[in-house]
């Protein structure tokens, strides 16, 4: 694979694992209990604030942002950027894991995602092919 194929793979996979998060959503308002739950303010429990919209304002931004750093951001950047951003997506994702079947089945695709993120995030050159050659110099 290429380092071109890599970086296609990485903004490929970011509009996949933003496009489940959506559905995701998308899927649970279509159900009467959601519905109910959100007009009272409150989702499986959790009081919904401000504070939490914007957790989920950064948990959308980081896969759009994403879709174009693969792109064009610089090897070494683009390494550590995609991994520092996929862990990060991990984490917040996790602390609001669901507890119906649907959003398990939901959460497990995107994890999965994340995963090949990283790995082929990691495969990324860490230098530059100047900085190599002036190496062995």
């Amino acid at each position: 694979m290429t380092n071109q194929n890599s970086r296609q793979i990485l903004s490929t996979l970011w509009v996949f694992l933003l496009l489940n998060m959506v559905f995701r959503d998308i899927h649970e308002i279509g159900t009467a209990e959601f519905l109910n739950e959100a007009l009272t303010g409150k989702v499986n429990g959790t009081v919904i604030t401000d504070e939490l919209m914007l957790i989920g304002f950064v948990l959308v931004e980081i896969p759009l942002a994403m879709i174009i750093a693969s792109l064009f951001l610089p090897d070494r950047i683009c390494k550590w950027i995609t991994i520092f951003a996929a862990t990060l997506t991990g984490a917040i994702l996790a602390l609001g894991l669901p507890g119906d079947l649907d959003d398990r089945a939901f959460a497990a695709v995107e994890f999965i995602a994340l995963s090949s993120i990283c790995w082929i995030g990691w495969q990324l050159p860490s230098r530059t092919k100047a900085s190599t050659q002036f190496q062995r110099n």
